[in-house]
C-alpha cells in the first residue's frame, strides 16, 4: 500500500496530538475531582488517608509520565514528517525533471526526423534551391549546436542543447564556454542531470522574471574550466537574488514564487553536489548579477584535455 502524502500524515499527527492533550485535561480533571470528593466526604480524615493519598499520587505521576511521553512523541513525529515532506517534494521534482528530459529528447528526435524528411523530399525532386534556402534559415541553429560539439560529456551536451532551445523560446540567449572537453567528467549521469537541470531552469525563470522581453541582456552564461584537483562551473545571469543573504536560496522551501511546492530545487542541487564531494556557492549583487559557482572534485588529479576558444580570455575564478 502506498504511503499517504505528507499533508495527510500531518493531519493525522494533529489529530493524535489533540487526543493526547484531551487525555491530559481529562486525567487532570479527574484528579482534581477525586481529590475534592474525598475531602468533602471526609475520607482523608480517617486512617485510610495515607493509602488513598499514596494511590492518588501514583496515579497522577503515571498519568503525567504518559502525557509527557505523548508530547515527546509528537515532537519526534513532527520532525520525522517534516523530513519526509522534504524528501517527498524532492522525489516529485526529480520525477518531473526526468519526464521533461525524456520529452525534450523525443521532441528533438522528432524534429530532426522531420527536417531530414523535408530535405529528402526536396532532394528527390532535385530542388537544390529550396534545400539551400532551408539550410540557410537553420544555419544559426546548426552553428549553435556545433558550438557544443567539443563537449564530450553526453549528459551535459544533451542538457545544454535542450536548455538552449528552451531559453530561445523565452528570447533568452544561453552561452556555454568551456576550456576543457569534459571527456573525463565522470560522475553519475542521473545526479549531473538533476543538478544542472535545476540550475539552468532557475536561471531561465529568473531572467524571464527580472528582464523585459526586449532587454538586450536576457542572457545566461556558463563558464567551464578546471584545476588539477577540481572541475569548475560558473553559471551567471544578469539578475538579483532579493535580500542580504543569497545563500538562503539553498534552504528548503525558500522561494520567491507565490505558488506552493517550490523552493526545493537548489536545496536538491547542494545536497547532490555534497554527495559527490563537491560544493556550490552563490554571489548576487545589483551591479554584477548572480553567479553560481560549482566545484566537482576530480577522481584523478591532473588537467583535463583542453579546447581552444577565441574568447576564452574572459574566464576567471574566485
Amino acid at each position: 500500500m502506498p504511503k499517504p502524502e505528507p499533508k495527510t500524515r500531518k493531519r493525522v499527527l494533529a489529530f493524535v496530538s489533540w487526543i493526547i492533550i484531551l487525555q491530559g485535561i481529562i486525567i487532570l480533571g479527574l484528579g482534581i475531582f477525586s481529590f475534592t470528593y474525598l475531602m468533602n466526604e471526609g475520607f482523608l480524615q480517617d486512617n485510610t488517608a495515607p493509602a488513598i493519598i499514596a494511590t492518588y499520587i501514583y496515579v497522577q505521576v503515571f498519568a503525567s509520565i504518559l502525557i509527557f511521553a505523548g508530547v515527546i512523541s509528537i515532537f519526534v513525529l513532527k520532525d520525522f514528517f517534516e523530513q519526509e515532506e522534504i524528501e517527498f517534494r524532492i522525489n516529485r521534482i526529480q520525477q518531473k525533471q526526468s519526464e521533461e528530459t525524456i520529452q525534450n529528447l523525443r521532441a528533438q528526435r522528432h524534429d530532426f526526423y522531420n527536417q531530414l524528411s523535408i530535405i529528402k523530399a526536396w532532394a528527390e525532386l532535385g530542388d537544390t534551391k529550396n534545400i539551400l534556402e532551408y539550410l540557410r534559415h537553420e544555419q544559426e541553429t546548426i552553428r549553435e549546436t556545433k558550438a557544443f560539439g567539443h563537449i564530450q560529456c553526453p549528459v551535459l551536451y544533451i542538457l545544454f542543447t535542450t536548455f538552449r532551445g528552451r531559453a530561445l523560446e523565452e528570447n533568452i540567449k544561453l552561452v556555454v564556454d568551456s576550456l576543457i572537453t569534459l571527456e573525463d567528467f565522470d560522475y553519475s549521469w542521473s545526479k549531473i542531470n538533476r543538478i544542472f537541470s535545476n540550475l539552468l531552469q532557475n536561471a531561465i525563470e529568473a531572467v524571464d522574471a527580472q528582464k523585459a522581453k526586449d532587454a538586450p541582456d536576457r542572457e545566461i552564461h556558463v563558464y567551464i574550466w578546471d584545476t588539477e584537483e577540481k572541475f569548475v562551473f560558473q553559471i551567471w545571469t544578469p539578475t538579483l537574488i532579493p535580500g542580504d543573504n543569497p545563500e538562503r536560496v539553498f534552504i528548503p522551501g525558500v522561494t520567491s514564487k507565490s505558488e506552493s511546492g517550490h523552493g526545493y530545487g537548489l536545496f536538491v542541487v547542494r545536497q547532490l553536489l555534497r554527495e559527490l564531494g563537491g560544493e556550490i556557492k552563490v554571489k548576487s549583487g545589483l551591479e554584477n548579477g548572480t553567479e553560481f559557482y560549482l566545484e566537482f572534485p576530480k577522481k584523478t588529479k591532473g588537467f583535463s584535455p583542453r579546447v581552444q576558444l577565441p574568447d576564452s580570455s574572459h574566464f576567471h575564478s574566485d
